[in-house]
């Protein structure tokens, strides 16, 4: 389903209101950027939020005809006058902070506006009943005590159930990859040199089988560089959900004891490329 640019606008905005009601209530709430004029159905629809937020006003809903009127502001940041209507609805709440700041941002926008002396003194005789923030105080608290040993077990990750045998696969793979994407373009050359001059009088039997050689060796590149991605990607793949360590209750060790020395095992995988032969060299050490 296609939402219209007008539903998209109202569904932004009433999230905004939704992360704003999530900060502290002293904390101002601050108004979207005006950009560029609304379009005549974003008009329409703040003239629509208008509607609701001052029936909602009337009745003595204050949070609702904010919401709305912010909502009308949204979509049409030109009819400055709504902020004025934020600020006398905070007021009757009895959020000064946040009618200051939307009678603010009035006087910033709408530069020209004939009340713009009678707003500015609004502004400061809200500015002298307004509470200090509450500022965080740190308490000095005695350190506790601890009585009595932990009763839970410390745990600590147990080996993987496949060991190193998915990251081998893995590397394996990809240095097969690789293998591969170098015997390609070996393998083209003569073979497409052996297209050019066969059937012709340049085709000689030494360009022939240089022909066919490299033909070999591309489809032989090829295959190494298929085969290798999906072993590279299978290794990995299962080596993240399928090898993952199951964690084991951890052993105190003795005092005094040094440390477990580090061991492991060791994989070298190197690729072994020429115009006529490729493959890879393993060695391991444990």
């Amino acid at each position: 389903m296609r939402l219209s640019k007008r539903t998209r606008v109202v569904i932004g905005a009433s999230a905004l209101f939704l992360c704003a009601g999530t900060a502290l209530a002293d904390d101002p709430v601050p108004f979207p950027e005006c950009t560029k004029p609304p379009l005549a159905e974003d008009v329409e629809a703040a003239k629509q939020s208008h509607g609701i937020a001052t029936s909602r006003f009337s009745l003595g809903d204050w949070d609702k005809a904010i919401e709305f009127w912010r909502q009308a502001y949204t979509l049409d940041c030109t009819a400055h006058a709504l902020l004025v209507n934020i600020a006398n609805a905070y007021e009757k709440k009895g959020d000064n902070r946040n009618a200051v700041n939307a009678l603010e941002t009035y006087l910033v926008r709408a530069k020209d506006a004939p009340d713009a002396a009678k707003i500015n003194e609004r502004v400061i005789e809200l500015k002298k009943n307004l509470e200090p923030l509450p500022t965080a105080t740190a308490t000095a608290t005695a350190a506790p005590t601890v009585t009595a040993a932990p009763t839970v077990a410390p745990t600590t990750d147990g080996p993987r159930p496949y060991g190193s045998i998915p990251l081998i696969a893995a590397g394996a793979g990809g240095v097969l990859a690789v293998v591969g994407a170098i015997l390609i373009p070996v393998g083209l050359g003569p073979y497409g040199e052996a297209q050019d001059k066969c059937p012709g009088s340049g085709c000689t039997v030494d360009v022939a089988a240089a022909g066919n050689t490299g033909r070999v060796t591309w489809n032989t590149g090829a295959a190494f560089l298929g085969i290798g991605a999906i072993a590279a990607a299978g290794g990995l793949g299962f080596h993240f959900l399928f090898n993952k360590p199951k964690p084991v209750a951890a052993e105190p060790a003795p005092a005094g004891a040094p440390p477990p020395a580090a061991g492991g095992v060791r994989i070298d995988v190197k690729p072994l490329a020429s115009p006529q032969v490729g493959g890879l060299v393993i060695s391991g050490k444990f």
